[in-house]
């Protein structure tokens, strides 16, 4: 159930980034989400080192992911925190130091795209084999998928051509003359 857990964190985290930028960016909703995806990454990272204990979950065949999601997820953490105070000195005086500084710590903001990673461990994932085997087939399949637009080009042009010979204009017939240039079109002549 871990794997479900973080899972959905991170498609939620990941697909509540972009809309949170254009759709009220301040607004409580999209913190109180971002809230609920951290305080799973933090579940995950608990839960393992309970299960786990320190020692395998820093030095065992997965530490490497294990340190990622703590980096992450402190990363997560201290953008959690920026939100956090954002709102109260919103709602206070804006001219107070905290605030200037919570302006300059908007650098941070920067850091969510660093989220996107956990996009990778999702992939390692049991859940999403077999998205990532789809994706393999795809990588794969590019050459031939690239001669099947080129394939599919040619004959696109040489049914355009067999059209313009059958249905053109006649010999000597001036198009231009008689149907004008598609710039000189104007709705209100009609």
């Amino acid at each position: 159930y871990l794997n479900i857990l973080v899972g959905t964190c991170v498609v939620v985290s990941v697909a509540t980034m972009g809309p949170r930028m254009d759709v009220y960016p301040n607004h409580v909703l999209w913190f109180l989400v971002e809230l609920l995806c951290t305080a799973g990454f933090t579940a995950e990272i608990v839960i393992k080192l309970t299960m786990w204990g320190p020692r395998c979950f820093f030095c065992g065949d997965a530490w490497r992911w294990n340190v990622l999601d703590v980096v992450v997820t402190s990363l997560s953490l201290v953008d959690l925190c920026v939100n956090l105070m954002e709102l109260f000195v919103a709602e206070a005086d804006a001219n107070t130091p905290l605030a200037k500084i919570l302006r300059t710590a908007v650098v941070l903001r920067t850091l969510r795209s660093v989220r996107v990673i956990r996009l990778v461990k999702l992939l390692n994932s049991p859940m999403a084999r077999d998205l990532a085997n789809m994706v393999v087939g795809l990588v794969i399949g590019l050459p031939s998928l690239a001669w099947v637009v080129v394939l599919y080009l040619i004959v696109i042009y040489v049914i355009g051509f067999i059209f313009r010979i059958l249905l053109g204009p006649a010999e000597g017939q001036d198009q231009t003359r008689m149907c004008g240039f598609a710039d000189d079109y104007n709705p209100s002549d009609y």
